[in-house]
């Protein structure tokens, strides 16, 4: 039997315990079910109307935990050499059911754990708790083994869901092109055909382009060409249809393209007349100057072309924002971008209604979806919910972490001990630095109880009266550091990790711990933190023209407010983008910022860049490295593009 994901149980489960990303990938896979042993009677539930005549039954109406139950009744009195299978049939009904708990407790009960039905639940119950390199060790024996055509969809399923969730996502283009063949029916075909999309949309394009050089002829080549295409920024129909001359047979030769020409429209021109709402004076005045500078060399960096926007600059705090917004609309403004402050956005976006499209320079409290407010924001918060993610991703499950003893490290503990607890991990202590000094010994002792291995020791020095060796030991039931700080602070706490032998933990870290420049002299003592941050601060993907620029009008505050003048620089470029990453969800705009998308309250989120110190300088981790190119390959010449066109599936 197979069961499809338009199964709603199934779906319910998915999108109570799975992203986005991971349901859409999932849509592709037929996922394979142990079949029912010869021989099982139906069973029935007095009292209840209509009773189910079996647990299939209750599978089928979607009632998985009856069916669960069903199966765990079956199995209590089933021979032996029928156990496994209902066993099996048990936990995945509660999978589908979303209790994965219950689900790995019924499936560690079966027996031959290593046969083929168990390893695939076995994967498809870690996909579900957010492990994949755990999905990725349960699978790998199976790649020798005999599949039939509905195991290898949900084989090659799970390995392209897996490697995008650890970030290699050219391996997860390549397992989702391989699933395409496996797949019959147009509307999966159609969401595989977008995840493998995604995929590849989530390389730069230096990335893209090494990879294409590196890649045997084959649709997945042809995809990567597609790929720079887009990149770069390819969408006249012209270009279009000389990639789908040279490609007739693409699985991408059809739908998709025609649906470059739709999401195409979606791409607007810039307005006629902006107006920007900056605090240029009081506490954020020189926040506010940073932003406005970075907006104008967009703004600038784009004439000639923008030779017919009018921009203008409003003064606005949290007491006049109604007023100056008004002002702004009865001036002409078409779009509005700002205000900064939360305070301020918050009270702009508590009108009954906006007059003209906006997009604020913060975020709201509200989670509330507001027609023609869009929302973009640098929030450390965000960045720690990254971070907890990352080291979920890399394996660990328990840590401890050091914050500042402010509001803004306080901020960051709530926001990934919170998250860090939903992924399914726990920190087991957490300790508080006085930002104002430079020696944090006492902090880190009692991070890992440092002090009671010392007091041991002096117990039995003094209980046995005679010297004895001693070495100071920290805990050991850790495998992770969260470092929240600054690169004042981080400077100092890495080595006097190393001094309380915690140097070989891995130690992880906002973008905050790095200063935005490369100080080999200063950041010495920085290697092997490892930390999220945005490609405008790392050399290693600094491609931007306006960094030149930038250094040049602004040397001291390019440096103190880098990342500011890369906010304002995205707040420009963003607006022609705006509707169309509102349409179509899968879409994504390569920010300097970062990747941005869109959430359904029209917030923009960004995805990290991550890089580790070494030598002193933040070395950028490539999320898909790219294999050695055949010496007989030669690069195919890839057409010049000349604008950006987005690619995703029909809505």
């Amino acid at each position: 039997m197979i069961a499809t994901v338009s199964h709603p149980g199934f779906l319910a489960a998915a999108r109570r315990h799975l992203p986005a990303t991971v349901l859409a990938a999932l849509l592709c896979v037929g996922l394979s079910a142990c079949t029912l042993p010869d021989g099982v009677p139906d069973i029935s539930f007095p009292g209840q109307e209509p009773a189910p005549q079996s647990a299939e039954a209750l599978s089928r109406q979607g009632r998985h935990a009856d069916a669960a139950q069903a199966w765990l009744a079956l199995a209590a009195t089933a021979p032996a050499e029928q156990r496994d299978g209902l066993l099996l049939r048990a936990s995945e009904s509660l999978l589908d059911d979303g209790q994965t708990e219950a689900a790995a407790n019924v499936l560690v009960q079966v027996q031959q754990r290593d046969s083929l039905p168990a390893r695939l639940l076995g994967a498809r119950l870690q996909l579900a708790m957010h492990r994949p390199a755990a999905v990725l060790e349960q699978l790998e024996p199976l790649r020798q083994q005999p599949l039939d055509r509905a195991q290898q969809r949900q084989f090659l399923g799970m390995l392209a869901e897996a490697y995008a969730r650890i970030g290699n996502h050219f391996e997860s283009a390549h397992h989702y092109d391989l699933l395409d063949s496996l797949l019959d029916d147009p509307m999966q075909q159609d969401a595989n055909r977008a995840a493998l999309w995604s995929e590849l949309n989530r390389l730069t394009e230096a990335s893209l382009r090494s990879l294409y050089a590196a890649s045997a002829p084959g649709t997945l080549r042809a995809w990567l060409e597609l790929a720079v295409i887009n990149k770069r920024g390819q969408g006249d129909a012209s270009q279009l249809e000389e990639w789908r001359s040279r490609h007739p047979q693409h699985p991408a030769a059809q739908r998709f393209i025609n649906t470059l020409r739709n999401i195409s429209a979606a791409t607007t021109p810039q307005p006629k007349q902006l107006a920007l709402l900056l605090p240029l004076s009081g506490q954020y005045a020189d926040v506010a100057r940073a932003v406005r500078d970075g907006f104008l060399a967009a703004y600038y960096a784009d004439k000639p072309g923008a030779d017919n926007i009018r921009l203008r600059i409003y003064n606005t705090n949290e007491d006049n924002i109604e007023a100056v917004y008004q002002q702004a609309v009865a001036e002409g403004a078409e779009f509005i971008v700002g205000p900064l402050s939360k305070a301020a956005v918050s009270k702009l976006a508590a009108q009954p209604s906006l007059t003209v499209p906006t997009l604020t320079l913060n975020n709201t409290q509200s989670e509330q979806y507001k027609e023609g407010l869009y929302q973009f924001a640098l929030l450390p918060e965000d960045e720690a919910r990254q971070v907890a993610e990352r080291i979920w991703l890399d394996g660990h499950s328990q840590g401890v972490m050091l914050y500042p003893n402010t509001d803004w490290g306080e901020r960051l503990l709530t926001a990934f001990n919170t998250h860090w607890q939903q992924l399914g991990g726990k920190l087991v202590e957490v300790q508080a630095y006085p930002l104002a000094k430079v020696d944090y010994a006492k902090s880190i002792r009692d991070l890992f109880n440092v002090d009671n291995s010392r007091d041991r020791y002096q117990n039995l020095k003094r209980v046995l009266k005679q010297k004895i060796e001693f070495e100071t030991r920290r805990r050991q039931d850790v495998d992770f550091v969260f470092l929240a700080g600054f690169s004042e602070q981080a400077r100092q706490i890495r080595p006097q990790l190393k001094f309380y032998h915690a140097g070989d933990l891995p130690v992880y870290s906002t973008s905050h711990v790095y200063s935005g420049y490369i100080d080999t002299e200063k950041d010495r003592d920085m290697n092997g933190i490892t930390f999220g941050d945005m490609p405008w601060t790392l050399s290693g993907a600094r491609t931007e023209p306006l960094h030149t620029t930038i250094n040049a009008l602004w040397p001291a505050e390019s440096e103190k407010y880098a990342r500011l003048y890369a906010f304002g620089l995205d707040a420009y470029r963003l607006l022609p983008h705006l509707r169309r990453l509102q349409q179509y969800p899968f879409e994504r705009y390569s920010g300097q910022t970062g990747s941005l998308r869109m959430d359904e309250q029209q917030r923009l989120r960004r995805q990290l860049s991550w890089a580790t110190f070494r030598y002193g300088k933040p070395r950028l981790l490539e999320q898909a490295p790219a294999p050695a190119a055949p010496a007989q390959l030669t690069p195919a010449t890839l057409p010049e593009p000349t604008r950006p066109v987005p690619l995703t599936p029909p809505s």
